[in-house]
């Protein structure tokens, strides 16, 4: 499927009216739907994090001159150098004074990183980050935040991911079984496509509001109230055909 029909797709979801349409799409259509929708919330929530990043280094001399006095000492020695990741290359080497290919170099006296990932040196010496109210200190501590913070959000995508699909799979199970119970004639593979769109609100709800309110319950709700719609939709009335007396 096209960019543009998973965004037509994306705009329908949040039609109830339109679920008879989108049941009667092919399932492997709705996962790669699904794949999108996972893809494009999760960039809409990047997005919309960018502020909150900008401010980190702000937010982290503020905190910081709320502390009277740290103090930290270590003493570590290498054998030889240790290459603690690959892409980006970060390399803990105490021999080095000045980096040659790596992104990030750990020597005994220094911090070196690339400010701009791919160009701007940047040099931070330890002794100058004793005092945490210094704007070094602050610049440590905010490149440490945003260093973390990507494989943070790796994790939380990975997290959202097997948890949304485990309800997606359960509900329309769910909703399979106690649609033919009450003699709704409903396929489970329409089950599963009626629930795979009917999430469309939830996931990229999830998403775009976790920067700014983090209440799961209401996308979940969203959820069933489009899954409830959509199957009222496509079921059918099982007839009951009783043999006559001859």
């Amino acid at each position: 499927m096209s960019l543009l029909e998973n965004f037509k797709l994306f705009a329908k979801s949040f039609n109830p009216w339109a679920y008879k349409f989108l049941a009667d799409r092919f399932l492997d259509n709705a996962f790669r739907y699904l794949a999108f929708l996972f893809i494009f919330s999760f960039l809409a929530m990047i997005v919309l994090f960018l502020p909150i990043l900008l401010t980190i280094q702000g937010d982290v001399q503020e905190k910081a001159n709320q502390i009277d006095d740290f103090y930290l000492e270590a003493h570590v020695t290498l054998t030889k150098p240790v290459t603690l990741m690959e892409d980006p290359l970060i390399v803990l080497d105490f021999n080095r004074t000045y980096p040659v290919k790596e992104k990030i170099l750990i020597t005994n006296q220094s911090l070196f990183y690339n400010k701009y990932y791919f160009f701007g040196d940047k040099q931070l010496v330890f002794s100058d980050i004793k005092n945490l109210r210094s704007p070094e200190a602050s610049n440590v501590l905010a490149f440490l935040a945003a260093l973390i913070i990507p494989t943070l959000l790796l994790l939380l995508l990975i997290f959202f991911v097997i948890k949304d699909l485990a309800f997606i799979f359960a509900v329309s199970l769910i909703g399979y079984v106690i649609a033919n119970l009450c003699k709704q004639q409903v396929g489970y593979s329409k089950s599963l496509r009626v629930a795979i769109f009917a999430a469309t609100p939830m996931i990229f709800l999830e998403f775009a509001l976790l920067p700014f309110w983090r209440m799961f319950w209401l996308p979940a709700l969203l959820f069933l109230a489009y899954y409830v719609f959509g199957i009222t939709q496509i079921g059918e009335k099982k007839y009951e055909y009783r043999r006559g007396p001859f």
